[in-house]
């Protein structure tokens, strides 16, 4: 019984480090112009389709990595903004990484292809931005503006969250002013709606349908 415990757990320790086996992506032929941070095509796409972050990243949550982020030891990702982990050897070794229009892209094992979004790795704010602008880009007014990673609206600032909400409802977005907010679209209509009082950070609530501000597009 003790020489199959022993067997099990050298297996599992092989495993391990297989799985966990460090690498250096010089040594893998990847140039350092690679390194940055990278968002799926794909996502991009939905994002602008269906103005939503939420809606487009629970789309494709069981078959895209969430981000890439090369930088010259490891390929990192970060699971649904909420868990960053190196991706596996074996996985990157499948990769291609190509340039196009002057703009690099890695297409993984599965043939999904990510563009980058920075040239700095595990750039959030970058993204936020990105995110930000990409859905509110025509709702800027002096009322309504983005920096960086927030929405400043009649001049308080909502901060941007990468990681779920978990909330049943439709939105494009989860903010966070000392209390949730959600961004929603109704008839065309931009609206900032407010959470309750009692639940912080990405938790499963609903909001609690007041409109704290309301417009329409800009342009």
């Amino acid at each position: 019984m003790k020489k199959i415990i022993f067997l099990l757990t050298l297996f599992f320790l092989v495993l391990i480090s297989v799985y966990s086996q460090p690498y250096n992506l010089e040594e893998l032929n990847i140039s350092e112009e690679y390194n940055g941070t990278y968002l799926p095509v794909d996502y991009m796409n939905l994002l602008n389709q269906y103005k939503s972050h939420e809606k487009a990243m629970n789309e494709l949550r069981n078959t895209h990595y969430t981000v890439l982020m090369p930088s010259g030891d490891r390929i990192y990702s970060d699971l649904r903004y909420q868990d960053r982990y190196a991706v596996k050897l074996q996985n990157v070794k499948k990769w291609e990484f190509k340039t196009q229009n002057e703009t690099q892209i890695i297409k993984d094992e599965n043939g999904y292809e990510y563009k980058k979004n920075s040239d700095e790795p595990f750039a959030y704010i970058a993204i936020a931005n990105y995110i930000l602008n990409a859905l509110f880009s025509d709702y800027v007014s002096k009322d309504f503006r983005i920096n960086e990673n927030y929405l400043i609206i009649n001049n308080e600032n909502y901060k941007l969250h990468l990681n779920p909400s978990y909330t049943p409802k439709n939105i494009s977005v989860f903010l966070q002013n000392k209390t949730p907010y959600f961004i929603r679209f109704s008839e065309e209509k931009l609206q900032l709606v407010k959470g309750k009082q009692n639940e912080v950070f990405c938790m499963q609530f609903d909001p609690t349908e007041e409109v704290v501000y309301e417009c329409e597009p800009m342009r």
